[in-house]
């Protein structure tokens, strides 16, 4: 649909297309449905059940430490910057 839109695939031409009017407000149940599944993709709340209580005693947060586990969380948020950085492109105008 935003393709359809903007006439094109490039993140630039996305923003020009949206100098009039934002695709979050002409859009809204496409923008609502890519922030469920961004939080769906990144585990949050109410989402957040990534682990069952088995994993929980011997998940990865037990079995790395240090460096490892750092890595983990790091590209945890890592995820979320770029999806926040995809959302405000497709659907605030860049």
């Amino acid at each position: 649909m935003l393709v359809l839109n903007s006439q094109s695939t490039n993140f630039h031409d996305f923003a020009v297309a949206q100098k009039d009017c934002w695709y979050a407000v002409s859009n809204p149940i496409l923008a609502s449905s890519f922030l469920i599944i961004f939080m769906l993709e990144s585990k949050r709340t109410p989402f957040d059940h990534a682990e069952t209580e088995s994993e929980v005693v011997a998940g990865y947060a037990t079995e790395y430490s240090g460096a490892m586990l750092l890595t983990i969380y790091l590209c945890e948020y890592f995820h979320l910057i770029i999806a926040s950085i995809h959302y405000i492109l497709f659907f605030l105008g860049g």
